[in-house]
């Protein structure tokens, strides 16, 4: 079974950067890229990935609202915030039971692959 995941981030490098190193690292299949948040989300709708890596501040539309959006349509996805903000940023603004992690950006990239297994594996 394929393990697919969605990364959504402004920055081409980061974008690239992880895309490899989950390829490279991880049985996940990146099915898409992102750089702003309404891509992030039509993508999301239209690829269906198992998890969404979506970083908060984004063009267009922000990490918030793309929650809030895929909240609204019940897609069947789990969302890992990847943000350099801090958590307690986006706690009072978010109750969606899509939004399962937060990993803050500068954290090892090691433990990013462990958290995606565990994610990827909560019922």
């Amino acid at each position: 079974m394929n393990k697919t995941i969605l990364i959504a981030d402004d920055s081409i490098s980061l974008l690239n950067l992880l895309e490899n190193f989950i390829a490279q690292k991880s049985d996940f299949k990146v099915v898409g890229k992102a750089l702003n948040g309404q891509s992030a989300l039509e993508l999301t709708l239209s690829l269906k990935p198992d998890i969404l890596l979506l970083d908060l501040s984004m063009p267009i539309l922000d990490g918030i609202g793309v929650i809030e959006e895929l909240t609204k349509h019940d897609a069947k996805i789990k969302v890992i915030i990847f943000s350099g903000h801090s958590k307690s940023i986006y706690e009072s603004k978010v109750a969606s039971p899509l939004l399962v992690r937060y990993i803050e950006k500068g954290s090892n990239l090691k433990e990013l692959i462990s958290i995606l297994e565990e994610v990827y594996n909560e019922k």
